[in-house]
């Protein structure tokens, strides 16, 4: 026969420990997950005191075409508005402007 007692610690004593055991694991993991941040190529180059430059629009022209940086190769032309790419018929998205 199972004694009700000894039934009742041992729930308790696995509530304790998995309340003491989880908060530990879940730091741990969240410090692998720093770490593994921390060693990213853009950290390195940014320690090393290489500077920032932010993308163009020729930079994600070139993207959007696969390498191709002029409009005429792909098919992507800027707005004639805010000068981002866009498709020549789907208007512009970032300016929310109707003509390409």
């Amino acid at each position: 026969m199972i004694d009700l007692g000894s039934t009742q610690i041992a729930f308790r004593l696995a509530v304790a420990v998995f309340v003491i055991v989880t908060p530990t694991l879940a730091f741990l993991a969240f410090y692998r997950l720093l770490e593994r941040m921390r060693d990213d190529d853009l950290v390195n180059r940014l320690l090393d005191g290489e500077e920032y430059r932010p993308p163009t629009a020729d930079d994600y022209i070139a993207r959007l075409t696969g390498g191709r940086s002029t409009p005429a190769e792909g098919r992507l032309t800027r707005c004639r508005r805010c000068g981002n790419p866009t498709l020549p018929t789907g208007g512009c998205h970032y300016c929310r402007s109707e003509e390409a």
